[in-house]
């Protein structure tokens, strides 16, 4: 096999990925990424805090996840960098663990306006700037 055919769609295959905005460097997306809460309004989630760790999901302008004992659910709107999410649902389970956390994961989420990935971190910011939420990508999967 020649190797002129492959030279030749090279720049085809370089035009291809710039124009999709990833790149092999480029922060995974915000969308279809499965994040895992790391922080909450500055404090670090000290490992055992909650029943299960905090994670959220966004696809197709739903939310899905946990507070760490109960499953979370809204719609949300995203426009550039601006997030918005809905009023949340949540199920109505009473953990030994976490349950104070989980009302102030919620609360945070309501007040989220903004977001930005910074390598393998979601930090969502609240109307004041204030980065209120900081989650990883969830990894073992």
């Amino acid at each position: 096999m020649s190797i002129r055919p492959l030279l030749a769609a090279l720049p085809f295959a370089l035009l291809v990925q710039a124009c999709s905005g990833i790149s092999a460097t480029s922060a995974v997306p915000l969308e279809d990424t499965p994040w895992t809460l790391v922080s909450q309004d500055g404090v670090a989630v000290a490992p055992g805090s909650r029943a299960r760790p905090a994670e959220i999901l966004l696809k197709d302008k739903r939310l899905g996840g946990s507070g760490g004992c109960n499953r979370l659910m809204t719609a949300y709107t995203l426009d550039g960098d601006k997030l918005k999410f809905g009023l949340l649902a949540a199920s109505r389970m009473a953990c030994a663990t976490g349950m104070k956390e989980e009302a102030g994961f919620v609360s945070l989420l309501q007040r989220v306006v903004r977001w930005q990935i910074e390598g393998r971190h979601l930090v969502l910011f609240d109307g004041a700037d204030k980065a209120v939420l900081r989650f990883e990508v969830r990894t073992g999967l």
